[in-house]
């Protein structure tokens, strides 16, 4: 059964709604039974609906325009996780109904989850000018202001102590920079006290402290925050093996500093992460802060804080934080990878290329968005493409195997044997020219043989 969100949409509508009841309802009979269509079971994959359907659903019957066709409309687009028309055809019901409260909150949330930073603005100022309670919008008002460098705003906006759960830890971060950045160092420690050891978001806590105190130029307390996160190399996640390596490259430690990069390496063969940082260390130049004014530090936080959210429960949850990240920090690779993978996760390979194409060529990140950016065309039915893309990734940098790889087997997955076969010796030949070579060395000679024989016995039994 389908429950309209907002009951304002059908109760004020009068007597114009009851003149045109046949209309109105084929437009909500075909609208719902999209909406129902585009929702898929636990065990069924998703079922998407098209842009003509959508514009189907939005008419009246009669080829115009209906508010409730939109709406049902906007509820299928959101269910199929296309955003962008979802926040499109929201926006436009909640502009018919502009003192629906329901509504002005469902278009903003839209239109965040797609990444509309500026429109999202505009809703979020029309919540609060409404006076309406909304964490989210709030926080989006609150990171305009700290990119504004309008600090005492931002903390006025975040004086009434948030509820619990993730919009509380959220907003505990933007409180400590916006103290930050009226210098109030003391303050903005302080006020990380609420991420707790035992909600598990101990270690972002001391991540936020020691890229505070690095900011704020306390060297002896920031190595003690990031040292009590490092373990050793091999299971410290790399945002924290970034920041220590880059405040010890800053304090003339270069030494110490390349010990953990290649610590981190050793651990992970085939790792390019932080080629950019040896090369560095190597010529003898200093790394920058991988956080430099209060809004990329909240920022920082926020992207944390959406990665700790499990996909198969809350990424509706995860990608409203991660589109807040991006809206403090545009060029955030890291919360574009997981936009991206969000969006994977819903099959919306195509939207997730857009994610990808945008990180940038100076970003340690951009191979692996390439990467992506294949599986995705080929899985988008784009074989050809992806083993395009992979040929040219495969040329740009002859010491790197990946892209071989993975060439070869989409090629034999489509059973296009004799070319996966090519690829394969191709990706042997690369080998040649790494220093990480034997254990993808047996995963190409096992494949290789895989291809050649699938091959031997398709001819065989065909």
């Amino acid at each position: 059964m389908i429950f309209c969100r907002s009951n304002s949409l059908l109760r004020d509508a009068g007597p114009r709604w009851q003149l045109r009841i046949p209309t109105y309802l084929v437009a909500i009979c075909a609208a719902a039974y999209f909406v129902i269509s585009a929702t898929p079971s636990a065990s069924e994959e998703p079922r998407f609906v098209s842009a003509e359907l959508l514009q189907l659903a939005a008419a009246d019957g009669i080829g115009k325009s209906s508010v409730y066709g939109t709406y049902l409309a906007a509820l299928a687009a959101e269910r199929s996780w296309d955003l962008r028309q979802a926040a499109t055809l929201m926006a436009r019901v909640s502009e018919e109904n502009s003192d629906d409260e329901q509504l002005m909150r469902s278009a903003f949330k839209l239109s965040l989850s797609a990444g509309l930073v500026e429109p999202s603005l505009a809703l979020a100022r029309k919540i609060d000018s409404a006076g309406i309670k909304d964490p989210i919008s709030n926080l989006l008002l609150v990171i305009r202001s700290v990119q504004d460098k309008n600090y005492g705003t931002a903390r006025d906006r975040l004086a009434v102590p948030q509820d619990k759960g993730m919009a509380a830890f959220a907003a505990s971060i933007a409180v400590a920079w916006a103290a930050f950045g009226v210098n109030d160092v003391d303050g903005a420690l302080s006020s990380l006290a609420q991420l707790k050891d035992g909600d598990g978001f101990g270690v972002l806590r001391q991540l936020q402290e020691g890229l505070i105190n690095d900011l704020g130029g306390r060297p002896e307390a920031a190595e003690a925050a990031y040292r009590s996160l490092m373990q050793n190399s091999a299971d410290t996640p790399v945002r924290i093996i970034r920041a220590i390596g880059s405040f010890l490259e800053r304090q003339g430690r270069a030494n110490e500093a390349r010990e953990i990069y290649d610590g981190y390496v050793s651990n992970h063969p085939g790792s390019n992460l932080f080629e950019a940082e040896l090369n560095r260390v190597e010529k003898g130049q200093a790394g920058q802060q991988i956080v430099t004014n209060p809004a990329e530090g909240i920022a920082e936080g926020l992207f944390h804080l959406a990665s700790a959210v499990p996909k198969n429960r809350g990424d509706e949850l995860a990608m409203l934080y991660a589109q807040l990240a991006l809206a403090a920090r545009p060029d955030f690779a890291l919360a574009k990878l997981l936009v991206g993978d969000l969006l994977d996760f819903r099959r919306r390979y195509s939207d997730a290329n857009d994610v990808y194409l945008s990180i940038g060529p100076e970003s340690p990140f951009r191979w692996a968005a390439q990467l992506r950016i294949a599986n995705n065309l080929n899985d988008l039915d784009d074989l050809e493409g992806a083993v395009n893309l992979l040929g040219k990734l495969a040329e740009e940098r002859l010491d790197r195997p990946e892209p071989l790889i993975i060439q070869g087997n989409l090629l034999r997955y489509s059973e296009r044997f004799s070319d996966a076969i090519q690829a394969y010796d191709k990706h042997s030949l690369a080998l040649t020219r790494s220093k990480k070579a034997i254990g993808i060395f047996t995963t190409t000679v096992v494949s290789r043989l895989s291809a050649l024989s699938f091959g031997i016995a398709r001819r065989r039994i065909f």
